[in-house]
């Protein structure tokens, strides 16, 4: 049985990598490149298209890593002692760091970039019809300074175009950064099924 489990969870491991890391490679190396040839405000209401796709199998991909990766940890590491002194257990906790910035640059992009982008382009739309973003979307700050500015539409679109650029580029970066670590870890977990002692 424990021969069983373990094969079903490197399994589930896999899969739960081509999921999550799967994805970001194909955004980082299919999806990205052609996005240059869109101007800005397109490239944001593709990529938070493609996210709102991509998110639940991502998810998916996060959770099982989280159920399967312990158990294997377990069965192929004998003790805590184990992580520094074996080679397995050194690639385990290189890959453990790489998951957690992982974990890290998503939640950064998610919490953070996505929702600054959404909004970025919901104020430009706004101008956009020549009509300020209403009230409650904005800051006191913000309010203040569109309200003192006193610049004209055009001047106004511009800067939200350059907002959503803004965003649009720190977004694409993260996203890169996060196949890069991806891709690392599929270089982990493919050396830890080479160094991993066989179960007989």
């Amino acid at each position: 049985p424990l021969l069983l489990y373990a094969v079903l969870a490197d399994w589930l491991h896999l899969l739960a990598a081509a999921l999550w890391v799967g994805g970001l490679l194909f955004l980082a190396a299919c999806y990205f490149p052609p996005l240059h040839q869109q101007c800005p405000v397109e490239q944001a209401y593709s990529l938070l298209t493609v996210f709102s796709a991509y998110a639940p199998w991502a998810l998916t991909g996060i959770v099982l890593m989280a159920l399967t990766g312990p158990f294997s940890a377990t069965i192929h590491v004998l003790g805590w002692t184990s992580l520094l002194t074996t080679l397995y257990g050194q690639v385990l906790t290189a890959k453990i760091l790489l998951v957690g910035g992982l974990i890290c640059l998503s939640g950064l992009h998610i919490c953070l970039l996505h929702p600054r982008l959404k909004l970025a382009l919901m104020k430009q739309r706004a101008v956009e019809q020549e009509h300020l973003p209403s009230l409650e979307t904005l800051d006191t700050e913000e309010r203040e300074t569109e309200l003192a500015s006193g610049v004209s539409p055009a001047e106004l679109i511009k800067q939200q175009e350059l907002l959503v650029a803004r965003y649009t580029y720190w977004l694409r970066y993260v996203l890169w950064w996060e196949a890069v670590l991806g891709m690392s870890i599929l270089l982990c977990v493919g050396a830890m099924n080479s160094l991993a002692m066989p179960l007989t």
